[in-house]
C-alpha cells in the first residue's frame, strides 16, 4: 500500500469536488437564484455533481492505476475524514455520515465499473496481440 498515492488521490478527488461546487454556484448565480448552502436547489446540484464526479475520478483512477480495493477504502477515509468540517457549515454529523455512506457506494461502483473497462481493453489487445 502506498500512501503517498492515497493521498494524491484523496486531493484529487477533494479538488474535483470543489471545482464541480464552484461551478454549479457559479452557474445557479447566474439564474437569478440565491446560491447559498441552504436552498433545496443547491443542495441537490452539489450532492448529484460531487457523486457523479466522485464516480468519474474513481473510475479514472481505477482504469489508470488499477489500484486495489483496500486503496480505494483508504482513500474513502481520508475525504470522510477531510468532510468533518461541513458541521461548521450548517450541516449534522448525521447529514455527513451519510453523505459519507452514499460516497462509500458511489466509490464501489466507480471501481467496478474501471475493473471491467480495464479488463475489457486488456480482453480486447490481448486477442489483437496474439
Amino acid at each position: 500500500m502506498n500512501w503517498k498515492w492515497i493521498i494524491i488521490h484523496s486531493l484529487i478527488l477533494y479538488i474535483v469536488s470543489w471545482i464541480s461546487g464552484f461551478i454549479i454556484g457559479f452557474t445557479i448565480s447566474f439564474t437569478g437564484q440565491d446560491a447559498f448552502i441552504e436552498t433545496p436547489l443547491f443542495l441537490t446540484l452539489i450532492g448529484l455533481s460531487n457523486l457523479f464526479f466522485m464516480f468519474f475520478g474513481v473510475m479514472l483512477i481505477a482504469i489508470i492505476q488499477r489500484s486495489d480495493w483496500i486503496h480505494f477504502i483508504y482513500v474513502w477515509i481520508v475525504l470522510s475524514i477531510a468532510s468533518i468540517p461541513n458541521v461548521f457549515m450548517g450541516f449534522t454529523l448525521g447529514q455527513i455520515i451519510n453523505g459519507c455512506i452514499f460516497m462509500l457506494v458511489v466509490f464501489m461502483l466507480g471501481k467496478l465499473f474501471g475493473l471491467l473497462i480495464s479488463k475489457g481493453i486488456d480482453t480486447v489487445f490481448k486477442k489483437t496481440n496474439s
